[in-house]
């Protein structure tokens, strides 16, 4: 491979649009420029050739001092006529990448969002088996390889929170547990403390336990059959995802895909609902899950105040009350009209204070 060191001006180079490293600002740029700026560029950079193009020479190795020493020399208004050093090889494109991919990866200012950029190009351009290849080579495990390339499937407005530094890679893999897009705005929301009144940076610890209570859904009491439903290899079941990404514990199976949940779930009770555990104990005539309802909208049967009359038997507004995970919140409810509710009320009240009284005398 044949190396020359020459001093190039920066009119004379242009960047590589494949780099990950993204971040050309902030306090350590400034201080890489105050130091190039009162010693100039010491390494020198690493360009090769270009056959095509407005310029003669491309980075592959160098990115940011490169940066730093054009801006200066925008701000000095002398750009073309400042030389920078560098090392010139002749490279190949797939030789460029490659050496640009692994320089790059290698150091230890790479911000978490670039890492990631870098690990995906990585793998789009060599494909399969390219991830076991690039920890060997740069000395880390593949399954951390392929986690940070999977925290960049989340949506742009929390991979923008990450590249500015509002979140830490341990936060989109907690991020990453949740389906449903409504229910990720709100954890992200949570996370970065918008709407939130909170003193420090939220914890990965207590975004799970916020994303747990708030959207998981405990497997324990689900009625139907949750190897037949596909659910215990399912990557939104919180043990599988222990497993890939190495979240820690969960506090037991839980679903982590609310409107997933909710679909099997309907679906199994509306089939099987004369056949369920809820039909045997209050031969109720169907369900609503609370979470679709508001207090107004029912009453309860409660068997110290009022119980059910022979005719709520057949009336399809005669159900029970079900929580996402199974549990019953109200094993008797009427969703029909309040004065047929009350009505049954009165009735009993009637008939009961007959049975005690008696019938009245004429006197």
């Amino acid at each position: 491979m044949k190396v020359n060191f020459l001093n190039v001006k920066l009119s004379e180079i242009s960047s590589n649009p494949a780099n990950p490293r993204k971040n050309f600002e902030g306090k350590a740029f400034d201080e890489l420029m105050e130091s190039i700026r009162q010693k100039g560029v010491i390494e020198p950079i690493i360009v090769r050739p270009l056959k095509k193009g407005k310029t003669s020479y491309e980075v592959v190795a160098g990115e940011r001092r490169f940066r730093a020493a054009m801006k200066i020399e925008e701000n000095q208004k002398s750009r073309n006529e400042v030389s920078i050093p560098a090392i010139l090889r002749e490279l190949s494109d797939e030789e460029a990448f490659d050496f640009m991919i692994i320089e790059n990866l290698q150091r230890e200012d790479l911000t978490g969002f670039e890492e990631a950029e870098g690990f995906r190009q990585y793998y789009l351009k060599k494909g399969k088996g390219a991830i076991e290849e690039l920890a060997g080579r740069i000395g880390k495990s593949a399954g951390y390889i392929r986690r940070k390339i999977a925290a960049l499937s989340l949506p742009k407005y929390i991979l923008k929170a990450w590249e500015k530094g509002e979140l830490q890679f341990s936060h989109l893999e907690e991020l990453r547990r949740v389906a449903d897009g409504e229910e990720l705005k709100e954890a992200f929301e949570f996370a970065t403390r918008e709407g939130y009144v909170r003193d420090g940076p939220v914890s990965k610890r207590s975004l799970r336990e916020h994303i747990n209570k708030r959207r998981s859904i405990s497997l324990k009491n689900a009625p139907f059959d949750l190897e037949k439903e596909g659910c215990l290899k399912c990557p939104h079941n919180s043990q599988v995802q222990n497993e890939l990404w190495e979240i820690g514990d969960t506090s037991g199976i839980s679903c982590l895909d609310r409107k997933c949940y909710k679909k099997k779930m309907n679906n199994f009770l509306l089939s099987n609902w004369k056949k369920s555990k809820y039909y045997v104990r209050f031969k109720t005539n169907g369900f609503r899950f609370d979470e679709n309802l508001s207090w107004g909208e029912y009453q309860g049967f409660y068997s110290y105040t009022k119980k059910p009359a022979e005719k709520c038997g057949k009336c399809d507004k005669f159900l029970t009350i079900i929580r996402m995970d199974g549990i019953v919140k109200l094993d008797r409810a009427c969703l029909g009209e309040k004065s047929c509710f009350n009505a049954i009320g009165r009735q009993k009240e009637k008939k009961s204070k007959m049975e005690k009284e008696g019938p009245r005398v004429a006197w």
